[in-house]
């Protein structure tokens, strides 16, 4: 297991990990070592990030506001 932190600019950002909701952001989540689907949605755009996360590892998502 590893550890994905998701911030952004925007506190209203909802948070999906491999097609799960996982709230707003600031959020920490526990998942299985390796390759990670994150969206970020806010103000009617998603962004879309891929990860690598590695066992006992922790990996930040940071997520810039919308142009």
């Amino acid at each position: 297991m590893g550890t994905i932190r998701i911030e952004s600019a925007r506190p209203d950002a909802m948070v999906t990990i491999d097609g799960e909701s996982q709230g707003r952001a600031p959020l920490t989540a526990s998942v299985p070592a390796g390759r990670h689907r994150i969206e970020i949605a806010t103000a009617g755009q998603t962004r879309t990030h891929e990860v690598e996360v590695a066992a006992a590892r922790e990996t930040l998502v940071q997520a810039a506001a919308p142009a």
